[in-house]
């Protein structure tokens, strides 16, 4: 049976992308922020990186997937989503704020706004909870989108932040400084109840364990944290090796770097070993048997001992995506800080 995959994807570039031999670093990411929009590919072009429909046209190769959409008004950094009946609600962070947007499927795939959030400062991380979505901005803020239409806000917490996960009534940020545990039992009054010294830049949570990817001084790797007791966090593994991004299932993490997903298992989080490997990189979104990826990529992971591409296409990947889909479609939502687009497949 042939996999057909319409797919919506959000994505900031934020990994190293293989690129006439070379790699987009983060830094020469941060370094690019300041040239001129105009300027930029020139720029690129001067290093020997290739972005391709930026500084050269798509390849139109692909592999069981097609574009069928996109929503062209960025950048964008994050997103994130929820089922509403018949109809997708997509939160789409943008500068300083995060659309809210209803996706409609079926054979003529489209998108319209419902509404706009102003956040507090630049968004960095968008998570949806029921009908509670988490921005993570200057600090991070709650809003109530049980009518998404009309959000209302409910509470900013001020705290250093690069970016935070939620579970259960738990809300973790990573900053520059230190891992935070905060109580979100009262979305009106969140309360900070622990905090460790390691810091990061990406999270992920799963069941007693935190993973927190750090890159300090041009060293790459993860932290592995018990957070059993939210009091008092605490390092109880090390994954030296470079990681740009991190999900996480049951016993299972997902690491991605410039090129490839690595599946850990890390039942003992003091010694986490490698299952796996295959050969796409990029942010990483789970979604029941498969591992959704910023480089426009889907895997198959039912099998952590044998994962399998299944899906990809020559849209140029970013930092944040989403996926969800039935009756054998999945929606991918990718954005790009260069392009500003969304796009769905």
């Amino acid at each position: 049976m042939k996999f057909i995959l319409p797919v919506v994807v959000v994505t900031v570039l934020l990994l190293p992308l293989a690129v006439w031999g070379r790699a987009m670093t983060p830094e020469a990411e941060d370094s690019m922020h300041s040239i001129h929009p105009r300027m930029r590919a020139h720029w690129l072009k001067e290093r020997g990186i290739d972005l391709p429909g930026y500084t050269s046209p798509f390849l139109p190769d692909s592999l069981n997937m097609t574009c069928v959409g996109r929503w062209s008004y960025g950048p964008s950094y994050d997103v994130t989503g929820r089922i509403a009946g018949h109809d997708t609600i997509l939160f789409l962070a943008r500068g300083s704020g995060v659309s809210v947007l209803q996706f409609h499927g079926g054979t003529r795939p489209s998108a319209c706004l419902l509404s706009d959030i102003n956040a507090m400062g630049l968004t960095k991380r968008v998570v949806i909870q029921d009908s509670w979505l988490f921005v993570g901005s200057s600090g991070f803020e709650i809003y109530n989108v049980a009518r998404p239409a009309s959000p209302s806000w409910v509470s900013w917490t001020s705290t250093g932040i690069n970016d935070l996960a939620v579970q259960d009534t738990f809300l973790y940020t990573a900053s520059n400084d230190s891992f935070a545990v905060f109580s979100i039992a009262n979305k009106a009054n969140p309360r900070r109840v622990g905090f460790c010294s390691d810091s990061g830049s990406t999270i992920a949570v799963s069941g007693h364990n935190a993973f927190l990817v750090w890159d300090t001084y041009g060293w790459h790797g993860m932290y592995i944290l018990d957070i059993s007791n939210p009091a008092a966090p605490r390092r109880v593994g090390v994954w030296n090796s470079t990681v740009g991004s991190v999900a996480a299932q049951r016993n299972l993490c997902y690491v991605g770097d410039a090129g490839r997903l690595h599946i850990l298992n890390v039942s003992n989080p003091a010694s986490p070993q490698e299952l796996s490997s295959v050969g796409v990189g990029g942010n990483i979104y789970l979604n029941g048997d498969f591992a959704y990826l910023t480089s426009f990529a889907v895997v198959d992971v039912m099998d952590s001992l044998l994962p399998g591409i299944v899906g990809t296409c020559s849209i140029p990947g970013g930092s944040g995506i989403w996926a969800t889909g039935d009756h054998g479609y999945s929606f991918f939502w990718l954005m790009t800080d260069l392009c500003g687009d969304l796009a769905w497949k």
